[in-house]
């Protein structure tokens, strides 16, 4: 069954050094024609702009915002040199069931030729369950670390799963703008039964669409191991979620473009 989606073409987070090569395209969903349309139609549910939700609670809005209905989405990592020089194209899928009890995601990333090269499923338990696959037979290997590097890519599972919105130790850091954006910054602190490099991850969270828009995974000392930021968003059932985003890791010699191409509910 086709999904309504509704794209975000406009770019709302300005990148030092921004090489955008698949920002702007729009994801193919069989049977629907999706409109257009800028950032600021964003809407939000119209709190008390006076009141400032819970840390934790906030973080629980932000998951409710994920479609609860299993769907498939398809998309690529485009690994890219400084100046914007492609070095790398991997493919990707994510079956997920976050509307499940026990919500679910499978993530599997191919070769440009769409070859499997690695596999992880998680289960959002206390704590996550995870199983990992590489190779081409996809046969099963200790992960150690949900911040394992994918390939030659900027990205880690942790990264790519969004995981560390499931983290419960989180408190209130502040306000600041993001782009046009007025966004609460959270802070939330790993679990010390999960394994990996970061301490803490700091997010910049929409008070219009109660999305995040930005995340740097921080060391002990809190400087920045990764930087993610959100370019463009797309309305899936009502809910929205990421379409593009970028990731680095510093020093700056190269980053991955997250984008996604295809959806479809399961």
């Amino acid at each position: 069954m086709p999904l309504e989606i509704k794209t975000c073409c406009r770019q709302f987070i300005s990148l030092a050094v921004c090489a955008t090569a698949l920002a702007g395209t729009t994801p193919p969903v069989h049977g629907s024609d999706p409109e257009r349309f800028g950032t600021n139609a964003i809407a939000e549910p119209s709190p008390d702009d006076d009141e400032v939700p819970i840390a934790s609670t906030l973080l629980e809005s932000v998951i409710r915002q994920l479609p609860a209905d299993p769907i498939r989405v398809t998309g690529k990592l485009l690994v890219r040199r400084h100046r914007g020089v492609p070095v790398k194209t991997y493919g990707f899928e994510l079956i997920a069931r976050w509307g499940d009890n026990e919500p679910h995601t499978q993530y599997t990333i191919f070769d440009a030729f769409g070859a499997p090269l690695e596999q992880l499923s998680l289960t959002h338990t206390t704590p996550p369950r995870v199983t990992y696959a590489a190779g081409a037979e996809l046969t099963p290997v200790p992960i150690g670390s949900m911040g394992r590097q994918i390939q030659q890519s900027d990205i880690s599972w942790l990264d790519l799963t969004l995981s560390f919105l499931w983290w419960t130790d989180a408190y209130h850091e502040g306000e600041e703008s993001v782009r046009t954006f007025d966004c609460y910054i959270i802070r939330v602190n790993r679990p010390p039964d999960e394994p990996g490099p970061y301490h803490s991850v700091r997010l910049w969270i929409s008070k219009k669409a109660g999305m995040m828009l930005r995340a740097e995974g921080l060391d002990i000392s809190g400087n920045p191991i990764r930087q993610l930021w959100v370019q463009n968003v797309q309305k899936i059932d009502g809910a929205w979620m990421v379409k593009d985003m970028e990731i680095q890791s510093p020093p700056a010699v190269q980053r991955t473009k997250l984008s996604i191409t295809e959806v479809e509910r399961l």
